[in-house]
């Protein structure tokens, strides 16, 4: 397994691009989040955002459930790195997958090749993750973008070819089993995000 980017690859890719503008923003922040999820299902949906606002044009996304070695839990069935994301006008042909092991994914994507570079703000939603819980009753497991097999996702560079490292804070998946007269409700809270979804899209 490796990096989609390697930094020698970033660092001319500066030097090539350039960026325009040098605003002060402040550096972006990762939080995974406490996901709450149904049994035994495939294909469910889990966004993940940044904020911060600091222009970058590279994301190299790593993502991991667990210790990422295809122990019992939660599968991911694919990572979306351009549907509603804020790379999603502002990408050079789409993502590029490099590892897509049932509980590790690395992924990534890069702004259009122009001079000066084309940026995009670190504020809004990066990814959206493909989660199956298939043969899964309850439980809670870990689900990572930093401590990675692979280390942590990151930005590639700035303009001043420093790397982009966003503060992440890693969160968890529960695996919750409806008690009686819980389902409807979480069949609301399901249906809301479809639809939630859906208008983004």
């Amino acid at each position: 397994m490796k990096r989609v980017f390697g930094a020698g690859f970033a660092v001319v890719l500066c030097v090539l691009m350039g960026f325009g503008g040098s605003e002060a923003t402040a550096q972006p922040v990762i939080e995974v989040g406490n996901v709450v999820l149904a049994p035994d299902t495939a294909g469910q949906e889990v966004e993940i955002s940044v904020t911060g606002g600091q222009p970058v044009e590279t994301l190299n996304l790593l993502v991991q459930i667990e210790d990422g070695l295809n122990v019992a839990g939660p599968t991911i069935q694919g990572v979306d790195l351009i549907t509603g994301t804020i790379f999603e006008n502002d990408n050079d042909g789409g993502q590029f997958d490099v590892d897509t092991d049932p509980q590790f994914f690395s992924t990534g994507v890069v702004t259009p090749f122009t001079i000066p570079a084309t940026t995009v703000a670190a504020d809004g939603l990066i990814a959206t993750i493909l989660v199956d819980t298939t043969g899964i009753s309850s439980g809670v497991f870990d689900l990572k973008l930093a401590d990675t097999l692979l280390g942590d996702t990151d930005f590639g560079f700035d303009e001043n070819f420093l790397p982009i490292e966003p503060t992440i804070v890693n969160g968890t998946i529960t695996v919750v089993i409806p008690e009686p007269g819980t389902g409807a409700l979480l069949g609301l809270v399901v249906v809301a995000g479809l639809l939630r979804r859906r208008r983004q899209g």
